[in-house]
């Protein structure tokens, strides 16, 4: 039975053909008998006589056949054989008429047999040809579908191969005119596991499918329930230089959606953007989730990096792309890959650097990013230390901030464990002049230092020679909420000694008190002029405040730590 049938065993209704090899034998042997032999005087086409045999009634084989015609080659041999069945035999078996071709050996190499209409009807197919090997084993069947089934189905023939074995191996079904036009193929091909599982499906499309979808031919693997598992396709010329690729392959999940596609460009079509091959991955709703690109040699040799990957998020373009850079561009820029991340416009906004581990070694830091403003100029430079560099330095990370020229206006320090333990400051950050000087310097302390020193940052400023002019503190929630005061500043002269300090108090202590800053004039003699204000407003405060313990004398250009202890002539007394 044909391939594409759903029946697994085949039952033979065959006729008995082992009678007419011996009528053939007998006559070409020159046997007396009461039949017609008639040999043609003309040559046939092998170079050899044809020769006519009638059997009359009552003779082996005159049941079942009308005539035989044998073709045999200039030596003698029979090279063909023609077989009349007559109408009882054709009703019992289906079959009215048989050609045979033979090897040199002589055994039957091509067998075709023609069916009856009824027969046709029931099989669905009125003609047949099994080729065999000289030793007998099929080779091949050939089946011409009726015009019934052709019509209903689309296909008028098939051809099934089979192995050593004779297990089936392939089948080809070949579509009408009009089934062809309706699929979009003129052939399929089906290849077996040597039993009745297609294991693989190819398929021949129309020069008008063709044209339109830019495919020329598809071969689907299957899996053991006939699922497929991947397909490829071979693309046109014009697809090719339109699109960049040659050829695809689709593959695809459980649920027989596609989940990846791979593309291929030729020598022919080198492809657009250096690509030599990529790989399209689908999320569950069939949007593209990542790209994966390998270039050509040459794009590799001009932009330094031989693959890529653009990941999505269901839009048009990809939200960041990470670049694999080839061997002598790593070496020479000490990066290995990058990863660059895009807005919603498609610009470049940051860009992460992975370094060698040779650059790491020199340089001190295995990442940085790069960040960028809307105008496409790098405004922010982040360097990620290495554990060695950071034993060493004691830091972790380092962000230079730039501005439109390119030149450092702030620089950030995120210092290690060991500093923050021993030092209490966890990150830093230097504001820079357009001469790189320093002009601010502000430190961020841990929780644990925050809660030993009451505050938990300082902002500190300095003049052009690198001297503090003024120092700002901001207070613990803690300490705001227990002493009132959320920040103090201290103003010095050229020489770092403190000129005025003013502190800044909570609003429920301004409520409550009548103020909500104290300034302090700082001077030699035993006692400080102190002023109190309610929204820069000068009030009076009352007397109790005078004996209120204040941080503000604690200061001499240090940090509250290391504050020189107050003269002892001062009256009040001013803790830390």
């Amino acid at each position: 039975m044909p391939a594409w049938t759903t029946q697994k065993t085949e039952t033979s209704t065959a006729p008995p053909y082992f009678i007419l090899p011996i009528l053939c034998l007998i006559f070409l042997a020159g046997t007396a008998t009461a039949g017609t032999l008639l040999t043609l005087p003309e040559q046939n086409e092998y170079g050899g006589k044809t020769t006519e045999i009638t059997p009359e009634a009552g003779e082996p084989g005159s049941e079942s056949t009308l005539k035989e015609i044998v073709f045999s080659n200039a030596d003698g041999r029979p090279i063909r054989k023609e077989i009349f069945y007559n109408d009882a035999f054709a009703d019992r078996h289906g079959s009215n008429r048989r050609i045979d071709h033979f090897g040199k050996t002589g055994s039957a190499v091509k067998r075709e047999i023609f069916y009856t209409e009824k027969a046709a009807g029931e099989k669905r197919y009125d003609r047949e040809v099994k080729e065999f090997d000289e030793s007998g084993k099929k080779l091949r069947n050939e089946f011409f579908f009726t015009e019934r089934l052709s019509e209903a189905r689309g296909f008028s023939r098939e051809i099934d191969h089979y192995d050593e074995n004779e297990k089936l191996t392939k089948a080809e079904i070949f579509n009408t005119d009009r089934g062809a036009a309706e699929k979009g193929y003129t052939l399929e091909i089906r290849y077996y596991d040597g039993g009745d599982k297609a294991v693989m499906r190819e398929r021949h499309w129309t020069t008008g499918y063709a044209n339109y979808n830019g495919v020329i031919r598809s071969r689907a693997y299957l899996d053991g329930n006939g699922n497929t598992l991947r397909e490829e396709h071979l693309h046109t010329d014009n697809f090719a230089s339109e699109k960049g690729y040659i050829r695809s392959t689709d593959f695809y999940d459980d649920r027989q959606k596609p989940f990846k596609t791979e593309r291929f460009t030729s020598d022919a079509f080198p492809g657009v953007r250096g690509i030599a091959r990529d790989i399209v991955y689908y999320d569950s709703r069939g949007n593209i989730s990542k790209v994966e690109l390998f270039y050509t040699d040459r794009f590799r040799d001009e932009k330094n990096y031989d693959r890529s990957v653009e990941y999505y998020d269901g839009g048009p373009g990809p939200l960041r792309t990470e670049r694999f850079m080839a061997d002598p561009h790593a070496a020479g820029r000490g990066i290995s890959r990058d990863i660059v991340y895009y807005d919603k416009n498609g610009a470049a906004y940051k860009i992460e650097n992975f370094h060698t581990a040779k650059f790491a070694v020199e340089m001190g830091y295995d990442r940085s990013i790069e960040y960028f403003g809307h105008d496409g100029r790098q405004s922010k430079i982040e360097r990620i230390w290495t554990d060695r560099s950071a034993t060493d330095k004691g830091l972790t990370k380092d962000v230079s901030y730039l501005d439109g020229k390119g030149k450092v206006t702030k620089l950030e320090i995120f210092y290690t464990d060991k500093v923050s333990g021993e030092k209490g400051i966890v990150k830093s950050l230097s504001v820079l002049d357009g001469s790189g000087k320093k002009t601010r310097m502000e430190l961020f302390y841990s929780d644990k230092a925050a809660a030993e020193k009451n505050y938990g940052k300082q902002f500190v400023y300095l003049d052009g020679n690198g001297k503090k002019t003024r120092m700002e503190t901001y207070y613990t929630d803690r300490t705001a909420l227990h002493k009132g005061y959320e920040r103090l500043i201290l103003y010095f002269d050229k020489n770092e000694k403190p000129l005025k300090g003013e502190l800044f108090y909570t609003k429920k202590f301004a409520r409550n008190k009548g103020y909500n800053k104290e300034v302090e004039l700082f001077t030699d003699g035993p006692k400080s002029k102190i002023k109190y204000y309610m929204n820069n407003r000068l009030v009076k405060a009352p007397a109790a405040e005078k004996k209120r313990n204040k941080p503000l004398r604690s200061y001499s250009g240090g940090s509250p730590k290391s504050a020189p202890k107050k003269p002892k002539q001062h009256k009040k007394k001013v803790t830390a």
